[in-house]
């Protein structure tokens, strides 16, 4: 049976025929011996070691977990803040910003009838006349008494001057009280005549005894007599002139005791006195110390209204640029006193986002917004607290400035209270390909 050629024929016999000319045979040659170049060649190896040394960097890269928040930079021993106590002009200015105070020292003065000057002297003077009647010397009163009167003229006390007055007339009743050492004088005299009063005792006691001796014998002689008589010896007349003898012997006895009561009786009644002129020397001494302390008590209320001191050691900061001549407000902050190494903390409020990450001793970067990062760095913080009740914008956290003020660029940042700070508090130091691993796990969960 013959076969039908054209139903046997393939499908590649049945393509048409494709014809190269020789500039095509050369092309192809060419292009079949021609070597690639060499990144061609190895470009898949060195793309996979690239990819390779990614990873293996991913595992020595370390990327912190961190929890931002908002902090308040705040003082150990807040600075003391230094305010104005009335209405007026400032008077004197006597420090310059920057200034080391000492605690005590003399800042400015607000504008007063009174000079400050003078009134600070006559501070001294009464500081003084209290320590003498603090050490029971009322009679150095006196002393003052005439230095007060010196300069009761001269000075200008504007608004205590009535209170001074008060002062000087208490002060003139308590020394004619005192002058002349009058209640010393008295006070030694009595004294004496206690003393006399105990030497007269002695002989009282030995006239005392000496009667009594003599009554004995009287009673001796009586006895003798009483036996003569009994025998008829004497007559009756002479015994009884023996017996009133010895009577009156007897009746010696009672004379000295009352003798020596009434010089008891004499000596009690001096020390009587001596006790009633103490009292009334404490009771105007002590009319006289409250004089004075009211007087102190107005001074220093004069002081506090007008004087602004220095309530601590520190460094004066002051508000603005402040000179004297300045018209001030009663309440008005002039500057504040920062005290020496002062330790720094900031006060951080924590929201509930990633809280539960938070932990006591985690460490953490301040960016201050009074000091850009860029600039001046940052500062290391550590998180020592979390309070346990929460506010309305979250817990309250502390931390604290082990390097205090000093920025990773060793830059010194000045205080100023109140600083605001961009906190980043550091949860977790992980590597970078466990973060990628998580990121890749998280997104297959899905």
């Amino acid at each position: 049976m013959a076969t039908n050629n054209h139903d046997t024929e393939s499908p590649l016999q049945a393509a048409p025929a494709v014809h190269t000319t020789p500039a095509m045979e050369d092309s192809f040659t060419a292009l079949l011996s021609h070597r690639p170049p060499w990144l061609v060649r190895w470009g898949i190896v060195l793309f996979g070691a690239l990819l390779g040394l990614l990873l293996a960097a991913t595992w020595f890269i370390h990327y912190p977990d961190r929890v931002q928040a908002t902090g308040t930079l705040m003082a150990t021993h807040l600075p003391q803040e230094l305010v104005v106590r009335t209405d007026g002009r400032l008077q004197h200015l006597f420090v310059s910003e920057g200034d080391s105070v000492p605690q005590g020292r003399l800042i400015a003065v607000m504008q007063s009838t009174a000079n400050y000057e003078h009134l600070l002297r006559l501070q001294q003077m009464t500081d003084s006349l209290h320590h003498e009647m603090a050490n029971a010397n009322p009679t150095a009163a006196l002393h003052w008494y005439h230095q007060f009167q010196e300069i009761a003229g001269s000075f200008r006390m504007g608004e205590v001057q009535a209170d001074f007055q008060q002062l000087m007339a208490a002060l003139q009743t308590f020394t004619q009280y005192m002058q002349q050492g009058y209640y010393q004088q008295k006070m030694q005299m009595l004294r004496q005549d206690i003393a006399f009063l105990q030497a007269q005792q002695k002989i009282l006691q030995q006239q005392q005894q000496l009667t009594q001796q003599d009554i004995a014998l009287a009673a001796d002689n009586f006895a003798a007599s009483n036996k003569l008589a009994n025998q008829q010896v004497i007559a009756p007349v002479e015994f009884r002139n023996e017996q009133s003898k010895w009577v009156n012997k007897q009746l010696q006895g009672p004379q000295v005791s009352a003798a020596l009561l009434n010089n008891n009786m004499q000596a009690h009644d001096k020390q009587k006195e001596i006790a009633q002129l103490n009292n009334e020397i404490a009771q105007q001494t002590e009319i006289f110390k409250q004089a004075l302390q009211q007087w102190q008590a107005k001074l220093a209320a004069w002081q506090q209204q007008y004087l602004i001191v220095a309530p601590c050691n520190g460094r004066l900061s002051l508000n603005g640029f402040l000179q004297a001549g300045a018209n001030m407000q009663r309440g008005q902050s002039i500057g504040s006193v920062v005290p020496p190494n002062a330790g720094y903390y900031v006060a951080v409020t924590l929201s509930q986002y990633n809280f539960g990450k938070l932990k006591i001793g985690q460490q953490a970067r301040l960016r201050f917004t009074a000091y850009p990062y860029e600039e001046f760095g940052t500062v290391a913080a550590q998180l020592t607290g979390i309070k346990t009740l929460p506010t309305d914008s979250g817990y309250m956290g502390k931390l604290m400035l082990p390097n205090g003020l000093v920025t990773d660029k060793h830059i010194a940042l000045s205080y100023r209270h109140g600083l605001q700070a961009q906190v980043d508090i550091v949860t977790d130091n992980r590597r970078l390909l466990q973060r990628l691993l998580d990121g890749i796990d998280k997104a297959v969960r899905r």
